[in-house]
């Protein structure tokens, strides 16, 4: 059952290990939707496809979203399961081979369909590349290419 019926649409973004890319992503969107008033009916959600439970996401992260006014210092990693394939409105991953990974762990039809790569739900193609283990700036540049794809994604969703 989606968390749509009870009122609230789920968001969930999937990277690696979530403590990059995905938790920037809903710290971002996060943000836009509390500011368009729409926090209380979309809910953002992050996982990862290969995640160290409780990992804080990566300092280059933290800081980077510092710089931006978000706070991501108490984001506690999390492993994807089906139950939360299953429970998400909407899953978006960072790149085609976490979709694909997804897609294998979906036991049916209507978690497939609601499965697609950031980039394809918002009409574009290619991955999102992983910033692990790179310097600040390319953290940025990251930060700064998820904030354009998760404007033209939430302009998408359910009012």
């Amino acid at each position: 059952m989606s968390t749509q019926s009870q009122g609230q649409f789920t968001l969930l973004f999937v990277c690696t290990g979530n403590t990059c890319r995905s938790p920037m992503a809903q710290a971002i969107a996060s943000t836009l939707l509390e500011e368009k008033g729409k926090s209380e009916t979309i809910k953002v959600l992050s996982a990862g496809t290969f995640a160290w439970n409780n990992s804080p996401a990566s300092l280059q992260a933290r800081q980077v979203m510092l710089n931006q006014g978000l706070n991501i210092e108490n984001h506690k990693a999390t492993s994807i399961t089906e139950e939360q394939l299953h429970k998400a409105d909407l899953v978006l991953t960072m790149t085609e081979n976490q979709k694909h990974l997804l897609l294998e762990m979906a036991s049916d039809e209507v978690t497939k369909n609601k499965i697609f790569t950031f980039k394809e739900y918002s009409g574009d193609q290619g991955d999102v590349v992983d910033p692990f283990g790179q310097d600040e700036q390319v953290y940025y540049e990251c930060s700064k290419e998820l904030r354009a794809i998760i404007i033209t994604a939430l302009n998408k969703l359910p009012a």
